[in-house]
């Protein structure tokens, strides 16, 4: 049985994955979860991720990870409410600014 806790560290491992098919070697990721970010960055990674997370993470230079809550962050928030809508095993990538997120984060409005 799948958790959300492991649902979250997969899909950071399969980013890592994408970027390092791409031959790319810089990663910043951001995601809403404390605790799969915080087992990333303390290497304490579930068991059945460890090894993809290792190999990826061994051909990036720079890789940093945060915790940015998904309320604050319209791209993310965006991205999360397209994705629960996805078919099983549907995927879309970009290499730029999803089409669907429009509007322009500025740090001078108040949004609520």
């Amino acid at each position: 049985m799948a958790t959300n806790f492991f649902a979250e560290s997969a899909a950071i491992v399969k980013a890592l994955r994408i970027v390092v098919q791409k031959g790319w070697s810089n990663l910043w990721i951001e995601a809403d979860s404390e605790s799969a970010m915080r087992s990333f960055q303390t290497n304490a990674v579930h068991w059945p991720l460890k090894a993809d997370w290792e190999s990826a993470r061994g051909k990036l230079l720079n890789l940093i990870l945060l915790v940015n809550r998904k309320e604050v962050n319209f791209a993310a928030d965006s991205c999360s409410k397209k994705g629960s809508h996805l078919q099983k095993g549907e995927r879309f990538l970009w290499d730029a600014k999803p089409p669907f997120n429009l509007s322009i984060e500025n740090l001078d409005s108040v949004y609520y």
